[in-house]
């Protein structure tokens, strides 16, 4: 049937990001996270993980699991291979300032088991994006945050 169908996809799609992920260590992405790292007064290293995906996914910008600590303890955002590559430097900047934003505003929170981090409730969710996105705009201006908001297909403006 179509929902048997539909889950296999997600479980294909899941499988796919998975044996995709890779870490960037160089290139424009991870100089815009040291640039913020470093103007925010961040201490711990931040980690760049990709994947391939298709470029709008709509977790990436509605937040679920982007900031966390993985099981070694590192701060690490994950991005799909398409939104490092094919975004300009300008929503680049907005995308990557909005995450370091959540991180920075403490919109991440331990796991009821201690080894997992995720963000906080889902309900707390559209003033966690509007908090980051103000970030975001303190750090790389109303230009960049909107660039990556169009990108992203989200509609707000500011």
């Amino acid at each position: 049937s179509c929902s048997v169908l539909f889950i296999l996809f997600l479980v294909a799609c899941i499988a796919i990001e998975k044996l995709t992920a890779r870490e960037i260590t160089s290139g424009k992405a991870i100089d815009i996270i040291e640039i913020t790292r470093e103007q925010a007064h961040i201490e711990r290293s931040i980690h760049l993980i990709s994947y391939w995906a298709l470029c709008k996914p709509p977790y990436l910008v509605g937040t679920q699991n982007n900031i966390k600590k993985d099981r070694r303890g590192r701060i690490t955002i994950t991005l799909s291979k398409c939104a490092i590559e094919q975004t300009s430097n300008s929503a680049l900047r907005g995308v990557l300032n909005h995450e370091i934003g959540h991180l920075v505003l403490g919109h991440v929170d331990k796991h009821a088991s201690g080894k997992k981090w995720m963000n906080l409730t889902y309900e707390k969710q559209e003033k966690y994006q509007e908090a980051a996105n103000r970030f975001a705009i303190s750090m790389v201006g109303k230009k960049a945050v909107n660039d990556y908001l169009t990108f992203f297909g989200n509609e707000t403006r500011y």
